[in-house]
């Protein structure tokens, strides 16, 4: 919290890093509480073994039935790199949330930053949402069943309505203190483009966006960021 002291002071941003209190129209309700699936020995293994993973991160934790939770289905989607990620389907939940609207950085900007001859450098961020805690009041709404046992989510998961906007509200600040310093970059969700205009000053563009996540608390994936400063990369699918 204190790291995040130091680049901003929007209560907003700050409350968040604290503990996201998901953004209720109205207390959410369940008068169907969804069946197990019969998954196969295959599934349930996969299953078991990315629980696990959330466990050990502190992303999820077991705990006991009470009042008022809402349990939401769960299910594995394969990822590009052949590992699965983790979805708690919070479509019923959803329906609760109050939706923001907002804008996001996109290949026009890209293009607006580009200059003819400058370098470039990509930088990606891992399990970016878990970045957000939830509130404690809050974390009931995140449940789930698995064989016997109950579970919880203790920060912001995949499928929350409000996740976008709440990590993209979290990163303006962030891109902010880097571009008051000279840094400049366009950021997508969890993908940063940082570009200079000699190899020199992306490469402390690089060291400069690296050590400020590092020490707000975000992990790199360094196997797909590309930290080495071309005249070439490819952002957003597209390639500048």
């Amino acid at each position: 919290m204190e790291e995040w002291r130091t680049i901003t002071n929007d209560h907003s941003v700050l409350s968040m890093v604290n503990g996201l209190v998901i953004p209720f129209h109205s207390t959410p309700s369940q008068t169907y509480i969804p069946s197990t699936p019969d998954w196969s020995p295959a599934e349930t293994t996969a299953l078991r073994s990315e629980i696990n993973t959330l466990i050990r991160i502190g992303a999820v934790a077991a705990c006991e039935p009470c009042d008022g939770q809402f349990i939401s289905r769960i299910f594995l989607v394969p990822k590009a790199d052949g590992s699965s990620r983790f979805i708690l389907n919070l479509k019923p939940l959803n329906r609760f949330v109050v939706t923001h609207h907002f804008k996001m950085e996109d290949r026009k900007t890209v293009m607006r930053l580009l200059s003819r001859h400058c370098y470039m450098a990509t930088i990606d961020l891992k399990d970016e949402y878990f970045m957000i805690p939830v509130a404690r009041s809050c974390q009931k709404y995140l449940r789930f069943r698995f064989q016997n046992g109950l579970y919880q989510f203790l920060v912001m998961p995949f499928g929350l309505s409000v996740a976008p906007w709440s990590f993209t509200k979290l990163m303006k600040p962030v891109v902010a203190k880097l571009r008051r310093e000279g840094n400049e970059s366009v950021v997508y969700f969890d993908d940063f483009l940082l570009t200079g205009n000699s190899f020199g000053s992306c490469a402390r563009n690089v060291t400069a966006t690296v050590s400020l996540l590092n020490r707000l608390g975000f992990v790199i994936n360094y196997a797909k960021s590309r930290l080495t400063p071309t005249k070439t990369c490819t952002f957003l699918g597209f390639r500048f």
